[in-house]
């Protein structure tokens, strides 16, 4: 299964949301298309999730970590995908900044493989909590919303240099098998 994570904003939580799913999957491999080179550079430090080349994976998955800016690049790599996982923080900046993305997927009929997650997701629940979140099925009707969440934990935080541990471990692996992908 290729499993791209995309978001045209930068801080979005896409490298972190593939670490986190890399740490829960089993049989998988990263291809670090992020021209910052946060996997890549992480795992030279910590020899975890090493990226590999797309030409080179030989695992049953692949999570491919994507650049914090619109390409037309996205188009092959949308199209090569199974599933479309698109990390917004609920606030207004992602929601403007998904538009993009979803776009994508809409002109190129592939609206059926996206879905967003809600990602640094702080409790209590406040007003700006609701309201975008409301925006967000008000304006994308369209795609999917992940049930799961995942939330502002130090987990997701040290996700660069510890293994994936504790509720956010736990978060994960429901966001994981909510989407059906097999761990």
């Amino acid at each position: 299964m290729k499993i791209v994570v995309a978001n045209s904003k930068g801080g979005s939580g896409k490298s972190t949301l593939v670490l986190a799913l890399a740490d829960v999957i089993t049989d998988v491999q990263i291809v670090d298309m992020d021209l910052q080179g946060t996997i890549s550079i992480s795992s030279k430090f910590t020899n975890r999730h090493v990226p590999v080349k797309s030409d080179e994976i030989s695992k049953r998955h692949a999570l491919f970590d994507t650049p914090p800016y619109h390409s037309d690049e996205f188009k092959s790599i949308f199209e090569a995908a199974d599933l479309v996982m698109i990390p917004v923080k609920i606030g207004y900046p992602d929601l403007l900044a998904t538009k993009g993305v979803i776009d994508d997927l809409r002109s190129l009929k592939m609206i059926d493989k996206g879905i967003i997650v809600f990602n640094e997701v702080r409790k209590p629940y406040n007003k700006t909590y609701h309201e975008v979140k409301n925006l967000f099925f008000d304006n994308y009707k369209d795609i999917r919303k992940a049930k799961s969440e995942l939330s502002s934990l130090v987990g997701f935080r040290r996700i660069l240099s510890d293994p994936l541990s504790g509720q956010a471990k736990k978060e994960t692996a429901l966001l994981v098998e909510e989407l059906g992908i097999t761990f």
